[in-house]
């Protein structure tokens, strides 16, 4: 609308720059300009173009596979709209990178095409692996396990809803509990989501025996009161250190690494060690 308004300026300006400047750009030269400001990602986008281009429609089984190892489509309708988005979008860009080739222009011109290539490229890669093995199994491995996920992704499932388990066991304390209650995680995973969303559900900031948590300290809370989330393993030692241990929450979610399948929400009463010596002992543990 602003170049109509003011009577096509762009228009002008191009007429120009094909007078002065754009005669002089090589086909090579902006085909060169395109690897150079992509880098090794520019096989992704021929990738994308290719996909978009070749002249046969996906299919929606391929599609509702994709979405089965990476999220959900709602039925035929969502797929079919996913497919043809992915060609409008990927075709115009392809054809705008064209365009810029035989008209010369200057290799940077290009640029707003990449991120519709590059996410088709993306979209046909991960059909492309999806396809390559059947729907459910298991391909990534973690010290010699199979995995749905990727591990780093497997690890932070169910961060908000562990944190919001905990903020209810937290409410239904008694009052002077909840003032001095010490919220405890036994690995990094679990005491970085307290981290992040426990401050906006009123937790303290969690304390852990975990790497460089350790390293932070356990605050000037006596441990007399604590609430912890703890895998199968790490609770095994919490009635040597505490008079009173009581499962009080569960957390169930088979996608996640095996260690995070089956957490409980521990709460411990009356500590038996003194916390700075119970701290020396327990820390770092870096596994």
């Amino acid at each position: 609308m602003g170049q109509a308004r003011t009577g096509w300026p762009f228009v002008e300006q191009m007429a120009v720059l094909r007078r002065t400047q754009l005669q002089h750009v090589t086909s090579a030269t902006y085909l060169g300009g395109q690897a150079l400001m992509l880098g090794p990602a520019v096989l992704l986008a021929l990738a994308g173009a290719w996909a978009t281009l070749r002249g046969r429609r996906a299919s929606l089984a391929h599609v509702r596979l994709a979405a089965a190892g990476g999220g959900t489509l709602d039925g035929d309708a969502s797929a079919a709209r996913l497919v043809a988005a992915m060609r409008v979008t990927g075709t115009f860009a392809a054809l705008l990178v064209s365009w810029y080739l035989v008209m010369h222009g200057k290799e940077y011109y290009a640029g707003p095409a990449y991120p519709m290539l590059l996410a088709s490229g993306a979209a046909w890669l991960q059909r492309v692996t999806v396809t390559m093995r059947a729907p459910g199994t298991r391909t990534r491995r973690l010290l010699g396990r199979e995995l749905t996920l990727p591990q780093d992704y497997a690890d932070m499932l169910g961060w908000r809803a562990q944190v919001e388990a905990v903020a209810r066991v937290v409410r239904a304390l008694p009052a002077d509990d909840r003032r001095r209650v010490l919220i405890g995680a036994s690995n990094y995973g679990q005491a970085s989501a307290l981290a992040m969303h426990g401050p906006s559900r009123g937790l303290p900031y969690p304390v852990s025996t975990a790497g460089d948590f350790w390293r932070w300290g356990h605050g000037d809370n006596d441990g007399n009161v604590v609430l912890t989330v703890e895998t199968l393993e790490s609770r095994a030692g919490l009635t040597e250190a505490w008079h009173e241990v009581r499962e009080v929450g569960r957390l169930v979610d088979p996608r996640r690494v095996e260690e995070e399948r089956d957490v409980r929400i521990m709460l411990m009463r009356g500590i038996r060690i003194p916390l700075p010596e119970l701290w020396r002992r327990s820390g770092p543990g870096w596994g």
